[in-house]
């Protein structure tokens, strides 16, 4: 699975793998291995969500990771589609 865009629309084994997936990253957090270490993960939002933000970015802080929270709608070009910004990301 290269996206996440919506679970909703996952096939049951997709959703099985990220629930087994889930596991064994709780499984080396556990014995302190730093699993995303050099890893930079994108955040975007659609909607303002302090929660989920911060959940997202202690979560990558714990494992090692960087990063970027973007908010669709604060761009610094007007009109900007977010499927250009997500093309850089995966670029």
């Amino acid at each position: 699975m290269k996206h996440l865009l919506s679970i909703e629309k996952l096939p049951r084994a997709d959703v099985d793998l990220i629930l087994k997936s889930a596991r064994v990253l709780k499984k080396q957090r556990a014995a302190t291995l730093l699993p995303l270490t050099g890893q930079t993960w994108a955040m975007i939002f659609a909607k303002a969500s302090t929660r989920t933000r911060v959940s997202f970015e202690w979560a990558f802080a714990n494992w090692a990771a960087k990063s970027y929270f973007k908010r669709l709608g604060h761009s610094t070009r007007a009109g900007e589609p977010i499927k250009d910004t997500a093309r850089v990301l995966v670029e």
